[in-house]
């Protein structure tokens, strides 16, 4: 873990991870140098007996007894090869066990968090509220119905202000709506819960009670279908003009604040989705693909596949309307399987690249290389290891909380987190509400885009490192294509 002008850059060539790996090539390289040095021990044993020495033995007996001494000193002696083999094959068992112990306890470590969030989130809250009924209460000062009606929303905007300081709450409440589901079978009985696990089963795949997030959010799903909501539509594609030379307003990425800013600029057209492809040296391309975040916040599911509906499914694991979506256009824009592709995305934009880069289907019609997410909860994905992926998230914005758990540090997913509450701050003067710290501002645009800048900027060696290996994608010429994604509503 690196800090580098206020971020914190966990994972890469640089994290925990990535020197376990070390360890363990190490490891390797010793059971192999050892091996070798085992196996010379008959050939260097052998000139002990080798016939000219023996023929020699009688004739100068000294220079034999020399042979054998030598040749015991370099096979069994103290800086002989069984010595030194064993001594590396040694070595390679203690830097694994010592590299077991290491994950055990980042595991016993990371398992004691979540469950102390999971049972302190509740009571935080709760007693946040309770401590600050008295405050409002007192800061009405008349009884009256006006005056009253306000104190629901003074203690919301304590709770807001409670989370906002304590960002590990949305991680906890994350954790304990499925142990709730988990826990509501003896209320609901044998027949209710029968009922249920029926509904849930035949409308989205999904047993109840739920073993997890992605479990439980399906459970989810199939409970508001029962009401008309989250229904699963068609998907259907769009060209928005023919190829063109990327104009001024919508220029070709050429870093990470570039990229992530033409993701923004895309955010206004209703199921936007911009492909550019990169022209190499050789005549080769690359592709980059954007997807903005969610435009329609409806439980009915609607024209606009970049919804509320899609991001239920997504964060359900589900291969959803929105990814064939995305895949079509990618079609449409030409790409061929072995061009290398960068899929970039805020917000749900962000979890929709990571799905895809994790889908199977995706992955063998596609070359998806590299994944670029702001401010996305996209932990739980099963990203394989020759898909680099950089994560921007800030610790005080809820949303990359939504799956409760941490992003993985592995040599091919680096994550950067930034403080945002100075940032926040600032915004809630400028709007005349000093005071204020809502933890969805820290979710805003505006403050990822100050982010993305210091990542650019960034000396940290993870971040030098992912910057290098991607920079084909910002360089040369391009054409950039538009399409807009929907769907036909259920």
């Amino acid at each position: 873990m690196m800090v580098d002008n206020s971020l914190t850059v966990t994972g890469g060539t640089g994290g925990i991870t990535a020197h376990y790996d070390d360890m363990l090539n190490y490891a390797r390289g010793l059971d192999d140098v050892a091996q070798a040095l085992l196996d010379r021990v008959p050939e260097v044993a052998a000139v002990a007996v080798n016939p000219d020495v023996l023929a020699s033995a009688p004739l100068s007996p000294g220079t034999a007894a020399r042979v054998e001494e030598r040749v015991t000193a370099a096979t069994i002696g103290p800086r002989g090869l069984v010595p030194s083999a064993a001594w590396m094959k040694a070595t390679a068992v203690s830097l694994r066990a010592a590299v077991d112990v290491y994950r055990g306890v980042d595991t016993a470590q990371a398992q004691l968090i979540s469950d102390f969030h999971a049972v302190a989130a509740v009571p935080v809250l709760l007693s946040a509220a309770a401590s600050e009924l008295p405050r409002v209460v007192w800061d009405t000062q008349t009884y009256n119905l006006p005056d009253l009606m306000r104190i629901p929303g003074l203690i919301v905007g304590d709770l807001k202000d409670t989370v906002y300081a304590n960002p590990w709450i949305v991680d906890g409440l994350i954790d304990d709506s499925v142990s709730l589901m988990q826990a509501l079978p003896p209320a609901l009985g044998p027949a209710g819960t029968i009922l249920i696990c029926a509904w849930s089963e035949q409308q989205e795949g999904v047993p109840f009670p739920p073993r997890d997030l992605a479990q439980g959010t399906g459970v989810l799903i199939a409970g508001g279908e029962r009401f008309g909501w989250f229904g699963k539509g068609e998907p259907e594609v769009t060209r928005l003009g023919k190829e063109m030379a990327p104009p001024p307003e919508m220029p070709r990425p050429t870093s990470v604040a570039g990229l992530l800013k033409g993701v923004d600029s895309i955010a206004d057209t209703p199921g936007g989705v911009r492909v550019f492809a990169v022209i190499q040296p050789d005549g080769s391309k690359k592709w980059v693909v954007e997807i903005p975040g969610t435009q329609d916040w409806g439980k009915v599911a609607g024209k606009n596949p970049i919804d509320l509906t899609n991001n239920l499914r997504l964060m359900a694991g589900q291969d959803t309307v929105q990814n064939e979506d995305v895949r079509r256009a990618m079609r449409l824009a030409g790409i061929k399987h072995g061009e290398e592709v960068l899929l970039a995305g805020f917000s749900q934009g962000g979890i929709t690249a990571a799905s895809l880069a994790a889908t199977p289907a995706t992955r063998a019609e596609f070359t998806i290389t590299n994944v670029v997410t702001a401010g996305s909860p996209v932990a739980r994905f099963a990203i394989p290891p020759d898909v680099h992926v950089l994560s921007l998230e800030h610790t005080q914005d809820a949303v990359p909380r939504l799956d409760a758990q941490p992003n993985p540090d592995r040599p091919n997913w680096v994550t950067v987190k930034r403080d945002v509450s100075a940032d926040v701050a600032k915004l809630a003067v400028e709007a005349e509400t000093p005071g204020v710290l809502n933890p969805l501002k820290a979710h805003g645009t505006d403050i990822y885009a100050s982010t993305r800048a210091q990542v650019d900027d960034s000396s940290d060696p993870s971040l030098v490192a992912w910057k290098a290996k991607n920079d084909a994608f910002f360089e040369g010429t391009s054409t950039v294509s538009r399409y807009q994604i929907q769907q036909v509503a259920p």
